[in-house]
């Protein structure tokens, strides 16, 4: 009989469905932790204004004549533009801003130039996209004050001149009203000087939610990626038995194949599987002779020995009697099968190590001794506990590995230890060796 070599397919199954379900909380955790860590950092939002810049009309030089107007050429409106962009970006300009909107700081605004042209970029960034839209949109009123007061300064400055001209010209109604024209335009054009062209009002980003989508991609990223690393390490590190291969070094042979612990529904089908599951077992630890004792003991309470010594028990009986003792603290004798011409078989079942005082003598009277070991729940030290206390026997030692799948199964109960019944059973003579012996039906 040969241990096999490689892990078992219920081993894959399980450690893929480990992989991946732990792939999936760390992709959820890392997306939720990410989107909301990356948020909260970029809780801040930006809005941005355009507005053009137009050089004023000279209400000097029209005052005195439209020939003396500054020539409305391109190298003037950059030194133009250049001096607005200096004086909105300037401490003065924010202060004012800042004064404007309550608060004792000067506004954080960014002033930038878009090229050559007259088109500027007034920026802030704000805790919401409300306080950075009224931020921004203050910054654009105090600048149409701004310009106001100096369209108002200079035309302060002509006023009297007017009205000296017209107390002058008074005699002469034409040129009266020429001055008085002029004076309206000049007036009407300071009015126009306040009023700032809007390429764009003032807008919040539309891509601030986007750092909340990135530190959840982000996220998703790491720990769909950390979890299974975690868990791999983990189980590098972890004493359990992760695979039947541990157990290829420490008996004579692995039974095959694993059992699992989970109740199947009662359907024919599963019956009839299990039926083929329980005689595969029976048939790798049983011998040559027509009597023969197998001792079922397990690492841990949690093992599953009472299942594999109900299988060995099912297909025993199918091939002649079987008789079932479990071993408790309290017993003091062991039965022995009585001589006859029928096939018998003899099943110890004894819990684990130190749950009788009898297992000693259970080992040296076993034809067989299976050794029952749960993946992912004993440990190799619990497997080599069970080795030491039964090394006096020379009997094989078999091992057989039982799993209880963690997941729920929507198709199958989960297994009942205290429910689960024995069938099949046929019992056997039994000659007693003395009082006090204790048999289980």
């Amino acid at each position: 009989m040969s241990s096999p070599a490689t892990p078992s397919t219920v081993e894959r199954r399980s450690w893929i469905a480990r992989l991946l379900t732990a792939a999936a909380i760390g992709i959820v955790l890392g997306a939720v932790i990410g989107g909301v860590s990356l948020a909260l950092l970029s809780v801040k939002t930006t809005a941005t204004a355009l507005i053009r810049i137009v050089q004023p009309a000279d209400l000097t030089a029209i005052a005195s004549g439209a020939t003396q107007t500054t020539p409305n050429t391109q190298d003037n409106l950059d030194r133009y533009v250049a001096g607005e962009v200096a004086y909105l970006s300037g401490d003065a300009f924010a202060q004012a801003v800042g004064q404007k909107t309550g608060k004792s700081r000067p506004a954080d605004l960014t002033v930038a130039q878009n090229g050559r042209s007259a088109v500027i970029s007034i920026s802030t960034t704000a805790s919401s996209s409300d306080a950075a839209i009224r931020t921004v949109q203050t910054a654009i009123d105090v600048y149409s004050q701004q310009l106001a007061a100096r369209a108002d300064q200079e035309l302060r400055s002509l006023l009297p001149t007017f009205s000296q001209w017209e107390q002058v010209s008074a005699g002469d109604p034409p040129r009266l009203e020429q001055i008085q024209r002029l004076r309206e335009s000049v007036v009407l054009l300071a009015g126009q000087s306040s009023v700032v062209p809007l390429v764009q009002p003032p807008t919040a980003d539309t891509n601030s939610a986007h750092p909340a989508l990135l530190g959840a991609a982000i996220g998703a990223f790491l720990g769909g990626s950390a979890l299974p690393l975690a868990a791999m390490a983990h189980r590098r590190r972890s004493a359990r038995l992760w695979s039947v291969t541990n157990l290829t070094d420490a008996v004579d042979a692995v039974m095959v194949p694993v059992v699992e612990l989970r109740e199947p529904p009662p359907r024919a089908s599963v019956r009839e599987q299990k039926a083929r599951l329980a005689r595969t077992l029976y048939a790798q630890c049983c011998s040559a002779g027509g009597t023969q004792t197998i001792l079922v003991i397990g690492a841990s309470p949690a093992s599953g020995a009472g299942a594999v010594c109900s299988l060995l028990e099912t297909a025993a009986a199918e091939a002649g009697s079987v008789h079932v003792v479990t071993l408790s603290p309290e017993q003091v004798d062991i039965p022995v099968l009585a001589g006859t011409h029928r096939r018998q078989t003899l099943l110890i079942d004894a819990g684990v190590v130190g749950a009788s005082p009898l297992i000693p003598d259970a080992a040296a009277w076993a034809t067989a001794i299976v050794l029952v070991a749960r993946l992912e729940t004993d440990t190799m030290a619990q497997v080599r506990t069970v080795c030491a206390a039964t090394e006096s026997s020379g009997a094989p030692r078999l091992a057989a590995v039982t799993y209880q799948p963690w997941w729920p199964s929507w198709f199958a109960k989960r297994a009942k230890t205290s429910d689960r019944r024995r069938a099949g059973r046929v019992e056997a003579p039994v000659d007693q060796e003395g009082d006090g012996s204790h048999e289980q039906a």
